[in-house]
């Protein structure tokens, strides 16, 4: 019984530590494509498969790396044949926006929206 208490405390301490302290995400840089008719460009980014469930088309992430901040919208996810245990990402850009990718790796996190009332 002792030990039943001890394996539940510890699972409901490592749960509250995951939610109160996520793990840091990392995307790497993959390439970047211009739309040839709206002129937009697109940034695409490779991400770990195991956070798939982490990003959904349309939200806000922020990318940091060193001095770098930028928030993007994420436009699309794909899965490639080349990378099966990846993910590629892609942020589109509109024409007056401008970001140059000065890392090889960035640091993700989603952007939460605070509504006013």
């Amino acid at each position: 019984m002792a030990k039943m208490i001890a394996f539940c405390f510890l699972c409901v301490v490592g749960w509250a530590c995951y939610q109160l302290y996520p793990a840091v995400i990392y995307v790497t840089t993959a390439d970047e494509q211009i739309d040839f008719y709206s002129g937009e460009k697109t940034l695409y980014f490779w991400v770990s498969n195991e956070h798939r469930e982490l990003f959904q088309i349309g939200k806000t992430y922020q990318l940091k790396a060193n001095q770098q901040h930028k928030q993007l919208v994420l436009s699309t996810v794909t899965f490639a044949e080349m990378k099966p245990d990846s993910l590629k990402l892609g942020f589109r850009l509109l024409k007056s926006d401008k970001f140059a990718v000065e890392a090889n790796q960035y640091q993700i996190t989603e952007v939460q929206l605070v509504t006013q009332p």
